[in-house]
């Protein structure tokens, strides 16, 4: 009972750094943004990038290790579907990050090497949608927690 405590909570502490990240991402990338603001970016992105990992193994030990076992899981096709968004956020995620790299690389090879209004744009509108996207995750947790979906 107690391992699957603090699975949940390092589980639901992960999510929120998530939004937190995101959050921050959509404050700090935005058109006018500075070399230093491009480099904080790049550093905050990083976090997001562990926080997802961590997010993605505590919900793993929660399915092998906590209290509703793996058979609750695998059989609910509302964890599939939330497993199936936490990807589609992952990979909504990639052009943005390889957009800070690329930004990072030009301003240390030129320190006034600005991104440009419509790479700012792109990378904004996809960070929103990944945003858009996180909310559902804990409306899908909400559901699974109240067996909406399982067979049992």
């Amino acid at each position: 009972m107690i391992l699957d405590a603090f699975l949940a909570v390092i589980h639901h502490l992960c999510v929120f750094g998530l939004f937190v990240i995101l959050a921050a991402e959509m404050t700090l990338v935005r058109p006018g943004i500075s070399a230093e603001t491009v480099m904080r970016v790049v550093r905050i992105d990083g976090l997001y990038g562990i926080l997802a990992g961590l997010t993605l193994v505590a919900g793993g030990l929660r399915v092998f290790y906590g209290a509703k076992g793996a058979a609750f899981y695998a059989h609910n096709p509302v964890f599939w579907i939330k497993l199936g968004l936490f990807l589609v956020i992952g990979l909504l995620s990639i052009p943005p990050t390889l957009n800070y790299i690329r930004w990072r690389k030009a301003l240390r090879s030129n320190p006034s090497a600005l991104p440009d209004a419509a790479a700012i744009q792109t990378t904004r509108k996809l960070i929103h949608i990944e945003f858009a996207l996180l909310f559902l995750l804990p409306i899908l947790a909400a559901m699974m927690a109240r067996g909406i979906g399982s067979t049992g």
